[in-house]
């Protein structure tokens, strides 16, 4: 629960200072009085006023999506940045576990075929695999990193795979059996 307490109080004081004091001083010489004051009291009165943010609560196939698209994300703005994929996560400066109860995480480069894929390999039956790919397509300035993720149409202890001769124009096609990624 957000504590809105200090916000008031501390709105409330110059409000009714203002008007109360608007006969006798001029605002100018309230502010100077309670600046002085609002100074030492604000910092402790606005924490109140802070934004709660918080991390959503992620089902394990929620998180595997999430990391794949944090993986993807990540090697397409390597690419862009250093003109080739990172290795592995560190690289890229993204610190994911990537052996977690529900899924393991793999990140392959191909340099040959200009290409990476990252997968989250489902350890259960009941709960889809997912893939991503960026891979390199020439455009008017030489090349750019475009990507893809998949998952699995059922659930699948095994990531879509794609092939290993990309074919042109489709190399971001999901392979059969997987479906884009919302």
């Amino acid at each position: 629960m957000r504590n809105d307490w200090g916000c008031v109080a501390l709105d409330s004081i110059f409000q009714m200072n203002l008007t109360a004091r608007s006969n006798r001083q001029s605002p100018s010489d309230v502010l100077k009085k309670w600046g002085k004051c609002g100074l030492l009291i604000a910092p402790l009165m606005l924490t109140g006023c802070q934004l709660s943010i918080q991390k959503p609560d992620l089902s394990s196939e929620n998180q595997a999506k999430f990391y794949i698209q944090a993986l993807t994300r990540g090697q397409e703005a390597y690419y862009k940045a250093n003109g080739s994929f990172a290795t592995s996560p560190d690289k890229m400066g993204i610190d994911l576990n990537l052996e977690t109860p529900d899924y393991v995480y793999d990140v392959v480069s191909e340099e040959a075929t200009g290409r990476v894929i990252m997968t989250a390999t489902a350890r259960a039956e009941d709960k889809h695999s997912y893939a991503g790919i960026v891979t390199v397509k020439p455009n008017e300035n030489g090349v750019e990193a475009v990507m893809n993720l998949c998952q699995t149409e059922q659930p699948s202890p095994v990531p879509p795979v794609f092939p290993a001769q990309s074919i042109p124009g489709q190399e971001l096609d999901c392979p059969p059996g997987s479906v884009p990624v919302n």
